[in-house]
């Protein structure tokens, strides 16, 4: 692999890698320099960023939200029948 030419593999590895760290300077021309020429990695890096944006704005919300106190019953014997396959009123 030539240090300024990547592919699109290379491409939706180093965008995933920069959720988590800083990307060199080579690294971040090089995506640029891949995206402006594929639309494909340009949409996969939109949707990255996408994904990254909504779950940061849901996990506010999910911290907030009071935790429910039981299943309820009814639901319990659905899953049950579901799972196991039997009918749950006779257990």
């Amino acid at each position: 692999m030539k240090l300024w030419m990547f592919n699109c593999e290379d491409v939706s590895l180093r965008v995933s890698q920069s959720m988590d760290r800083r990307l060199a300077i080579w690294e971040r021309l090089g995506i640029r320099f891949h995206i402006m020429m594929c639309h494909l990695c340009a949409r996969y890096r939109r949707q990255l960023l996408f994904l990254r944006r909504v779950l940061r704005n849901n996990e506010a919300r999910v911290d907030a939200a009071e935790p429910s106190a039981v299943l309820p019953e009814a639901a319990k014997r659905k899953m049950k029948q579901k799972l196991i396959g039997i009918d749950s009123t006779a257990v």
